[in-house]
């Protein structure tokens, strides 16, 4: 249904083992107080931190509570951007060795003091001049009596090909493959290859790159493990790499990044007594766990910054994990997941004691990158309609709305919490999911709803229901029955495709749960009611209500986020 939008705060109008190895190993785990789990104990695992002042003070504190001094090869890469690091950190799973980060023109202080500890037998650059100049590898000689060499491609693609090369002969059990576009499904990924000894190679959303491909030619893997959902790696690429293995093409995925860590870890480690948790958000501790996790072998799984997805503390359960490890400081894992606080404890509290209150027609905040916005757009055609919205946060807000029904079954407002994209292509999000809660009165006309934007806000118009209460979509239906993202729907359209709405069959209400959103734009593209060149401009969540049943009404939401990378 149209209605008014906000981009930001600018309102708008209208329209809505070798001995070594072992050695190692036993070092590890006397360093981190490591011992079986007893049932009690997995039931609740001391939690401990490994974290510096930054990315690279927490890399060599990694480092230092894990390896021993006269390790025979140390892994080195940059800490300003992921690529490199990728499949990196397999290889040095493999090797039961660190990988420590430096800048693109300096080894920072804290490395050099633990380069100086590990006193390594040689050391291996990750990545171009560009990532690691020839000046800080020059510098790297001065703290091995061996080599130092450089493993490098001209892109992300043809640095992990090399790094593959280099490290893993013909005949691999198995190979697995993630997206190079984002890095958290290579990087959960990276513990299991760790831990198996088999490479991390990367691919496009819809090709495999001629130097990946080459690569599998060569390497002749016994079956193939796809990492993530196929919004970052598409089924045509899945198809695809079945000609490089004369086994199975398999795929470890979730709803979202963390869920997908959880898939990885299932299938690769029956238990753990020990499983290393990081940050989702950034990229840099984790680069430094996936080496470490290999060597318990335990999982590298992934937290939201806050709280600890509820799949994911069921996994550390399933484990029998006596000791859960944390990477990085608080500023990238808080309190909160120290102490293990799932997030289905978080964000499904109601919002109690908001920190903003509007009653505005276009009054609203913004949030983490999120706004939240009353957005009564309709109100001033409807005399007595009313709204006012209450954040305690983007995931957490209320909405008291009072509307009255005059018989055209007008949409009167569209309190909602959103983002902005500035005009993304569909093509261009390695994934595109959100996640969502919401409990609603039941009484009157109304329709909890994503709406999204596409070519500009407003223009063309998307609607994804969610929980309906007696109203009835714009256009006709031009199917039934689809099935996408776990969920059931019916899809409508106006003519010219400027309106489609997906409406959960059968009357079904949905209060919570994940949606792939992508999944749902390459379905309306490969109907044609979409051009692949479409743009994503604004996703919102929020309640269309036309009456409210003759009072006021409240709306609860208690979970929103979009994951889109």
């Amino acid at each position: 249904m149209s209605h008014g939008v906000v981009t930001g705060q600018v309102h708008h109008g209208r329209r809505g083992v070798a001995p070594f190895a072992a050695y190692a190993a036993a070092v590890l785990l006397a360093a981190l107080g490591l011992a079986a789990a007893t049932p009690a104990q997995a039931a609740t695992p001391t939690v401990d931190r490994l974290s510096g002042a930054n990315r690279y003070a927490t890399s060599a504190a990694v480092s230092k509570a894990s390896f021993p001094a006269g390790v025979p090869v140390a892994y080195v890469a940059t800490g300003a951007a992921f690529p490199d690091g990728l499949a990196g950190s397999a290889v040095a799973g493999r090797d039961r060795a660190p990988l420590l980060l430096v800048t693109p023109s300096a080894i920072p202080s804290e490395v050099k003091t633990e380069l100086e500890r590990l006193a390594p037998g040689r050391i291996v650059v990750l990545g171009g001049t560009g990532a690691v100049s020839n000046a800080v590898e020059s510098a790297l000689e001065g703290y091995t009596t061996g080599s130092v060499t450089r493993l490098a491609g001209a892109d992300r693609y043809a640095t992990a090909a090399a790094a593959s090369r280099a490290s893993y002969g013909t005949g691999a059990s198995n190979v697995f493959v993630a997206t190079g576009a984002s890095f958290p499904d290579a990087l959960s990924g990276s513990a299991a290859a760790g831990a198996q000894k088999v490479p991390v190679l990367l691919v496009g959303a819809t090709a495999v790159p001629s130097v990946t491909a080459t690569e599998l030619k060569r390497l002749k893997p016994a079956k193939i493990t796809v990492l993530g959902g196929t919004g970052a790696v598409s089924a045509g690429v899945a198809n695809a790499l079945a000609g490089y293995t004369t086994g199975s093409v398999s795929r470890l995925s979730g709803a979202d990044r963390y869920a997908t860590s959880v898939a990885i870890s299932k299938a690769a480690f029956p238990s753990a007594t020990r499983a290393l948790l990081a940050s989702g958000s950034v990229f840099p501790d984790a680069l430094s766990g996936g080496s470490v996790a290999a060597g318990v072998p335990g999982p590298l799984l992934l937290s939201r910054p806050t709280c600890v997805p509820a799949a994911v503390r069921t996994e550390i359960t399933r484990l029998a994990a006596s000791r859960v490890t944390l990477l990085g400081g608080t500023g990238v894992l808080s309190g909160a997941v120290a102490s293990l606080t799932t997030c289905s404890s978080v964000v499904g509290q109601v919002c109690t004691n908001p920190y903003f209150t509007t009653s505005d027609s276009n009054g609203g905040v913004t949030d983490h990158g999120y706004y939240v916005h009353n957005n009564l757009w309709n109100a001033s055609s409807y005399p007595g309609t009313k709204g006012t919205t209450q954040v305690c946060s983007y995931r957490s807000w209320n909405h008291i709305g009072t509307a009255k029904n005059n018989g055209d079954g007008a949409v009167k407002t569209y309190p909602n919490v959103h983002k902005d994209y500035s005009g993304r292509t569909i093509s261009s999000f390695p994934r595109l999911t959100s996640r969502f809660a919401a409990t609603s009165p039941g009484t009157g006309i109304y329709n909890v709803a994503y709406d999204l934007w596409l070519n500009g806000v407003p223009n063309d118009e998307v609607m994804i229901w969610t929980d309906n209460h007696k109203q009835v979509p714009a256009g006709s239906r031009f199917a039934s029955g689809v099935k996408l993202g776990g969920y059931t729907w019916d899809v409508y359209a106006t003519s010219g495709n400027g309106y489609l709405a997906f409406v959960p069959s059968n009357g079904a209400r949905i209060t919570s749960g994940t949606i792939d959103i992508k999944a749902m734009l390459g379905y309306l593209v490969s109907k044609g009611r979409v051009a692949s060149s479409a743009t994503v401009d604004q996703i919102c969540y929020g309640v269309e209500i036309v009456d409210t049943g003759g009072s006021s009404a409240t709306w609860r939401f208690t979970d929103f986020s979009i994951t889109d990378s």
